[in-house]
């Protein structure tokens, strides 16, 4: 796969997990425009919480421009979209252009293809015989 990936372990208090990390730091963007824009670095990661359930957050940055979706469970989504106006201010404060920030329930996993849209084109290559 032509994407960064790491695994961490997460430990707080005496909930154990594990994030996943995936990362195309070639990926492609629009700003705020609707431009295209070829310098931007677009992230999935996936939390799995034993007890509590899957969480996807997907960033894209380009330049100053950020956008962010997190993906919880149902129960989750009262608490989680109560912060956005405070991580609407955090990021502000930083300088950098919050485009989109959006909290919506898991429904499904998603996969990488469905969220790195490229992906297919870079995974192919060139069957050569001698």
């Amino acid at each position: 796969t032509p994407l960064l990936h790491y695994i961490i372990p997460v430990q707080a208090d005496d909930l154990k997990s594990f994030a996943e990390i995936w990362i195309d730091p070639n990926a492609e963007s629009t700003d705020a425009r609707g431009n295209l824009v070829h310098d931007c670095i677009h992230m999935l990661m996936v939390f799995d919480i034993d007890g509590i359930g899957r969480f996807e957050a997907e960033l894209a940055a380009a330049g100053k421009d950020v956008m962010v979706n997190l993906f919880c469970p149902a129960p989750y989504l009262p608490a989680f979209s109560a912060i956005t106006a405070p991580v609407r201010e955090q990021i502000s404060a930083t300088g950098y252009r919050l485009l989109n920030l959006s909290v919506d329930k898991l429904e499904k996993h998603r996969s990488l293809m469905d969220v790195f849209k490229t992906l297919p084109h870079k995974r192919t290559g060139i069957d050569v015989k001698v």
